[in-house]
């Protein structure tokens, strides 16, 4: 959700952000993005990763193919991708893109889209499946 400053009123607030909105201004916006904030001082998912929000915010937008935002609802990012990795393989994993899919009408939250790379691992055997009187044993 996008927090503008608590000094605003609410009305203040609406415009500050639809003009940060129709600027295209995504780093003013990911400043006042709670989840990002929030995740920065490891308040919430700790050690987990989302991707910067370089679009329109999705969500509370009227059924339609325009984005329109609901004009009660400040515009929020309230649909995301958040992922972790292990720490000695974060590099394994690279989100590539992450967008809105602004198109889609079907409801008042626009969809999101992410891309990644993987890089796999070599094939490591854990362990070997018990045997019982030399007969495998199948869970199946």
């Amino acid at each position: 959700r996008i927090e503008p400053p608590q000094s605003l009123s609410k009305a203040a607030a609406m415009k500050k952000v639809k003009a940060m909105i129709e600027k295209d201004d995504f780093d003013g916006l990911w400043e006042m993005d709670e989840l990002q904030r929030e995740m920065k001082a490891g308040r919430a998912y700790a050690n987990f990763n989302t991707a910067r929000t370089n679009f329109k915010p999705t969500f509370k937008v009227e059924r339609s193919v325009a984005t329109n935002y609901n004009p009660k609802r400040i515009p929020s990012y309230c649909d995301r991708v958040i992922w972790k990795s292990l720490k000695h393989l974060q590099n394994n994993l690279q989100c590539h893109a992450f967008n809105g899919c602004h198109a889609f009408a079907t409801s008042d939250h626009k969809p999101i889209i992410a891309r990644f790379a993987i890089t796999p691992t070599p094939k490591v055997n854990i362990c070997e499946w018990p045997s019982f009187n030399g007969k495998g044993f199948d869970f199946f």
